[in-house]
């Protein structure tokens, strides 16, 4: 991990850590993670139960949930994202598709390939077909076994971008950005501009609304979670003082001009952090 990602998650945990004193209470790494992490690194599930089996060292050693457990841990979710050997995702055409359909039909209780029919771990294959936000696995030969959660969704969230898809979900965003991190925000934007003008549907132009646009505006995944964390962090200082955004913004805005400055958003900010 190099420099620049380390110090996003410092960011980030400085962000959790309602105490300023270097250690995150239970509470607000495990609100953290989920609001941030745990879905876009392929878990599904995070408890404290589970950090504490697995870290329970770590902590005593450090005297609590610090910036070096926290690291860890999000190294540890990294590996389980990109370490999956041996399976590939390809994408074909529909008479293909009705092809190999029947070829998993035809041999159901059989290896997909007659020279590996006493083979212990056989070549294997499934066939998923993409609906708007998610895909539906219409077969699948003898013993195939379905990849984990975040392989599943890079599958996923790779043909949405391929098929010039622009709505995508906050988590759905940060695998993208991590699939995409090599590549530079111009030239990502000009791949998919070009793919999409090649298609006969209805040329929309993108805005500010749409949430394809973090994917050209924001390098990795580590820029993004910074973000997300200080939006969470005014969130929860927001709900501790009792204020609604509304109310936030007409106490920010000092000049009463209906659109605020940066001095008055810092203010407001600093305001939030005492």
């Amino acid at each position: 991990m190099n420099v620049h990602p380390v110090m996003m998650i410092i960011m980030c945990t400085n962000c959790s850590d309602n105490n300023h004193d270097h250690s995150q209470t239970l509470f607000s790494i495990i609100h953290y993670l989920h609001v941030q992490v745990v879905r876009m690194m392929g878990v599904e599930t995070l408890s404290a139960q589970m950090i504490y089996q697995k870290y329970n060292d770590a902590i005593q050693v450090r005297g609590g949930f610090t910036f070096a457990v926290f690291k860890e841990l999000i190294q540890d979710m990294a590996k389980e994202f990109r370490n999956q050997e041996g399976k590939f995702y390809s994408l074909l055409s529909l008479q293909e598709a009705e092809h190999f359909r029947s070829v998993l039909h035809a041999r159901q209780k059989q290896s997909l390939i007659n020279d590996e029919l006493l083979s212990t771990s056989p070549t294997t294959a499934a066939l998923w077909v993409l609906h708007e936000y998610d895909m539906h696995q219409l077969g699948t030969s003898y013993q195939y076994k379905t990849g984990s959660p975040s392989q599943h969704s890079s599958m996923v969230n790779s043909f949405r971008y391929l098929n010039s898809e622009t709505y995508y979900t906050n988590n759905n965003l940060t695998v993208l950005l991590r699939i995409l991190e090599n590549d530079p925000c111009e030239i990502r934007e000009k791949w998919w501009s070009e793919i999409r003008a090649c298609r006969r549907r209805r040329q929309i132009s993108i805005d500010g609304t749409f949430p394809l646009l973090t994917v050209f505006n924001t390098k990795n995944e580590f820029d993004f979670m910074e973000f997300k964390a200080v939006v969470n962090r005014v969130q929860i200082e927001l709900n501790e003082v009792g204020m609604l955004i509304y109310d936030a913004f007409r106490a920010f805005n000092s000049s009463n001009s209906g659109a605020m400055t940066c001095s008055e958003l810092y203010g407001g900010l600093d305001f939030l952090g005492k």
